[in-house]
């Protein structure tokens, strides 16, 4: 069933094989620049060729030795060569007749951060995605399935499985050349399945070697706030202040480290009420449950203000307000309270977060310290 997830990851996404995503980080990358990088793998391409090739849909299309060609060098850490089908022929005498191996040019085509990077992600294809029934080989395997429905949906026409350990690279493919109806596959075989298994049978008894892939020296692991990710779409990065539970731990290459910290301010008894500063409003957001009933209050100048009365129904709640003008502290308070028999009565102590706001100048720019006040 079709399914609409929402805001994903490009490790998520690929994983999946969600085709929106992946038109969407073509349109954001330019055509003309994945074109020039299909163009160093020699892989053919159009120049009518548009979104589409984010989904293979090439005016000349691509065949397994260049599928093969292009997965080989993410294997090689990011570095390509041409597939040659026969490397060297000897007579009988064990003379070598005919070589290839002079003619071969090897040219790095990616980083090998990005080639591990990428290596990662077809990593959670076969842990949590479309190649899941090549997880229980027992070496390091990453791959990516693909599968092209018919014109009537019941049916496919081809369908695609790539994969690669440290050792050895295979594509296999299922489908029909003339794309008769009779010849068609049923809408069941897609990429996950007869492709996968032979691909899994292929790899099982042709590796020797169970070397796992290596971490590149240029690869950093960073501590990213998960609010902000999933909140705001923003890969910020954790601050002092941010709670364990929303730590993200995400490696990067470290030629592109994200450099900006989060404006997610936490409550530190992790209540699940927090406030990011934007410019001149405060986004207060809050999860709680159903079962409550929650009162926000605003305590400016002594003086306390009810600005909601909210229930969150097991999702995230969120309200602006505007910051007034020279305010030097706000604070934010939200009670709770349940109902029985329709008592109403406050069941929790209540919790706050105050900002303390201070205005260097007349530009009213102006800076935050961050303070914690709980009642007993």
């Amino acid at each position: 069933k079709e399914k609409y997830y929402g805001w994903v990851s490009p490790s998520f996404a690929l994983a999946k094989s969600l085709n929106v995503p992946a038109v969407k980080i073509l349109e954001e990358l330019k055509i003309e620049n994945s074109v020039s990088f299909l163009n160093s793998l020699n892989i053919k391409t159009d120049a009518g060729d548009g979104l589409a090739t984010a989904l293979g849909g090439l005016t000349y299309g691509i065949g397994i030795k260049e599928l093969c060609a292009g997965y080989m060098q993410i294997a090689n850490s990011g570095k390509f060569s041409a597939l040659r089908c026969v490397k060297k022929i000897y007579d009988i005498n064990g003379k070598i007749i005919y070589s290839d191996e002079k003619n071969l040019e090897i040219k790095q085509v990616m980083s090998p951060e990005n080639a591990y990077l990428l290596t990662k992600m077809l990593k959670n294809a076969v842990n949590n995605g479309t190649a899941s029934k090549l997880k229980d080989l027992n070496f390091d395997i990453a791959a990516k399935t693909g599968t092209v429905a018919a014109n009537d949906r019941n049916f496919n026409t081809d369908a695609w499985c790539a994969c690669f350990s440290t050792e050895l690279t295979s594509v296999v493919w299922q489908g029909n050349l003339d794309g008769s109806k009779e010849k068609l596959l049923p809408s069941y075989s897609g990429g996950g399945t007869y492709p996968t298994m032979i691909a899994k049978q292929l790899m099982s008894q042709n590796i020797k070697s169970f070397e796992p892939f290596k971490k590149p020296e240029g690869i950093v692991e960073l501590n990213i706030d998960k609010n902000a990710l999933t909140q705001q779409h923003k890969v910020l990065l954790s601050t002092e202040n941010t709670p364990e539970e929303f730590i993200i731990k995400e490696e990067f290459n470290i030629n592109n480290l994200p450099r900006e910290f989060s404006p997610i301010v936490y409550h530190t008894e992790n209540q699940g009420l927090s406030a990011t500063r934007l410019k001149d409003r405060i986004l207060l957001q809050f999860n709680g449950d159903n079962r409550s009933v929650y009162k926000l209050y605003k305590i400016i100048n002594n003086e306390k203000f009810i600005l909601d009365s909210f229930k969150t129904e097991d999702a995230l709640y969120s309200i602006y307000d505007q910051i007034p003008q020279n305010a030097d502290e706000i604070t934010y308070e939200i009670e709770t309270y349940s109902s029985i028999f329709g008592i109403e009565f406050q069941n929790k102590p209540p919790f706050s977060i105050t900002l303390k706001l201070k205005y260097p100048d007349e530009s009213n720019d102006y800076k935050q310290e961050i303070t914690y006040k709980y009642y007993p």
